[in-house]
């Protein structure tokens, strides 16, 4: 148990066990510090949007540009 009185498979949801398990990194990181795994996860999802958000504007400005048929 930890210290907020849930266990590690309730802290997280399956989504990110599957990302734990797939990355050898976290699934070691996971047993020493489990809110620095979750910090790394949200970090990596907003990244993730960031990056998704960065190539649909650059898509709408070529288009709006007139550059792409």
């Amino acid at each position: 148990m930890s210290r907020r009185g849930c266990t590690k498979e309730h802290f997280f949801s399956e989504a990110d066990m599957e990302t734990i398990n797939m990355d050898n990194r976290l699934k070691d990181l996971v047993k020493i510090d489990s809110k620095m795994v979750k910090k790394i996860l949200h970090n990596r999802e907003y990244a993730s949007t960031k990056m998704r958000g960065a190539k649909k504007q650059t898509t709408s400005k070529i288009f709006s540009a007139g550059l792409m048929h």
